[in-house]
């Protein structure tokens, strides 16, 4: 099996559990900062992984993890780079399933936050978008930190942010408000965190690894 941090980079194919998961292509650039806002902790890396045949285009992946990170950006977070992987892999990982994503993630073993977009979920319950915090990954660590964002998620900036923001505040819980981002449902408009919101997902990802300081 070739190590997969160094399959990344030379473009080779990734063999997982006899499957072949090869990498497509590699596409490293800087995320912009937002001028207008006070950044108070950075992300210095983010993965998106993006699998053929899923009905995904690079172009509404990236307009989307531009959208989220604007959102995101009222808490004074901002972000250094996005690393886009277009990957081939067998029809059983284009879903989301528990056995097989673990699979696909430990293979890839990509830099953390990791956002995976895929067709559909075959978890139950279904949701059209799912993230792995530290508390919900005991069991699953390939898993950790790891955003799935199937076709079905509407409002695809808002539900990427939705999901980042478990993940980076470790914290599964939602918001009554319904002007909140973290309404248990997305939906247009609905994009506002509060201080204590803001202030839980910066020490939070800080005490992760997954951000640092400005």
């Amino acid at each position: 099996m070739i190590h997969a941090s160094l399959a990344l980079f030379a473009g080779s194919a990734i063999c997982a559990v006899g499957s072949s998961i090869t990498v497509q292509s590699r596409t490293d650039m800087p995320l912009p900062r937002l001028a207008q806002l006070v950044t108070r902790a950075l992300m210095p890396q983010l993965t998106a992984v993006v699998i053929e045949d899923t009905a995904w285009t690079e172009g509404e992946v990236l307009r989307g993890i531009t959208g989220a990170l604007t959102i995101l950006g009222q808490c004074g977070l901002g972000a250094n780079r996005l690393t886009l992987l277009r990957i081939r892999a067998p029809v059983a990982f284009h879903d989301l399933s528990t056995r097989e994503s673990r699979r696909l993630a430990a293979a890839l073993d990509a830099p953390r936050p990791t956002l995976f977009f895929v067709r559909d979920t075959r978890n139950r319950p279904a949701f059209d978008a799912e993230a792995f915090g530290s508390q919900n990954t005991r069991l699953r660590p390939e898993l950790t930190h790891t955003v799935w964002i199937t076709r079905q998620a509407p409002e695809l900036a808002e539900a990427i942010a939705h999901e980042l923001f478990h993940i980076l505040a470790d914290d599964g819980s939602h918001s009554d408000d319904t002007a909140n981002l973290m309404h248990d449902r997305t939906a247009p408009g609905r994009r506002v965190l509060n201080s204590q919101q803001c202030a839980k997902m910066l020490e939070a990802g800080r005490n992760a690894g997954l951000l640092s300081e400005q």
